[in-house]
Formats: C-alpha cells, sequence, structure tokens
C-alpha cells in the first residue's frame, strides 16, 4: 500500500545474508534467515502490484501529449516504474515463472527507456503506460485469486 506517495514496505538488494528494505518509511537490514522465501515473494509481489496501481492513478485520462508534458506527475510516476523494475529484476526466477501470462522481460527492458531520451524510449514507456501496466495489473489480481499461497504473507 502506498502512503503519502511511499510504498509502506519496499523490499531492496540482497547485501551478504541481510535484505535491506523500507517499511512505513524506516530503512531495516534483517538476516535473510528471518525472512522466508515465500514472504519475501509476497512482499514483492505487493509492492509491484501497489506500485501499478498507483501508477494507473497517477494517469487518470492523461494522454501521450499530457504525459510527456507534465513535470511533476511524469516524475511521480518515472518513480513507481522503477519500483517494478527493479522489483521484477529481485522477484525470484520460480516466482515469474507460476506467473507465465506476465510479460517479464518487457519489464527488464523498460528500465532502459525510463530516462526516454530518443523517440524509441518515449515509445516504450509510453506502451507501458497505455498497454504493460494495466494488464500486468490484470494478470496480477488472477493469479493473487488461483495462486493465493504466493501472495500470502507467511513465516
Amino acid at each position: 500500500m502506498i502512503v503519502d506517495g511511499v510504498p509502506e514496505c519496499f523490499l531492496g538488494e540482497r547485501n551478504g545474508g541481510h535484505i535491506d528494505f523500507l517499511l512505513w518509511g524506516r530503512s531495516f537490514n534483517v538476516c535473510e534467515s528471518y525472512m522466508s522465501g515465500a514472504l519475501y515473494a509476497a512482499g514483492l509481489l505487493a509492492n509491484f502490484f501497489d506500485a501499478g496501481w498507483s501508477v494507473q492513478i497517477l494517469m487518470g485520462d492523461m494522454d501521450r501529449a499530457q504525459y510527456f508534458a507534465s513535470r511533476l506527475t511524469r516524475r511521480e510516476i518515472k518513480k513507481h516504474l522503477r519500483i517494478m523494475i527493479d522489483t521484477v529484476s529481485l522477484l525470484p526466477v520460480d516466482v515469474r515463472e507460476q506467473m507465465p501470462a506476465i510479460n517479464w522481460q518487457a519489464w527488464r527492458e523498460l528500465g532502459a527507456a525510463l530516462p526516454c531520451l530518443s523517440r524509441a524510449q518515449k515509445d516504450t514507456v509510453w506502451y507501458a503506460l497505455e498497454t504493460l501496466v494495466p494488464i500486468t495489473g490484470y494478470h496480477l489480481r488472477q493469479y493473487r485469486a488461483k495462486l493465493p499461497d504466493l501472495f500470502a504473507f507467511r513465516m
């Protein structure tokens, strides 16, 4: 869940048996053995879904010209897209393989386009906003219903 524009929980990088993460605006470093793989994956999936939901809320009914002309909204949307991209890179392969309808490769490739310096990068980002984010959210909701254990917060 997002509170005041900040994710309640953002799981970050693994560092030598420890996991750095942000929880309600505070930074923590926890020994990886305290967090089960299932809990870690559930946190990543929740983070991924919430960031995508935030993108959709911020986009509203903006068209391409409005998006690229916007300074503040575009910056916030890019921040949430970056969270999604980073989360995909941290999500275990076996978890991604259980959700084949999600285009994980497109999410990995989106990171290179985020600077939006060229027309091709802008096209890629716009595709993500118009198509990739909504369809990914749809599939995540479907998978949450079909694979509830994957999304469950349990130690």
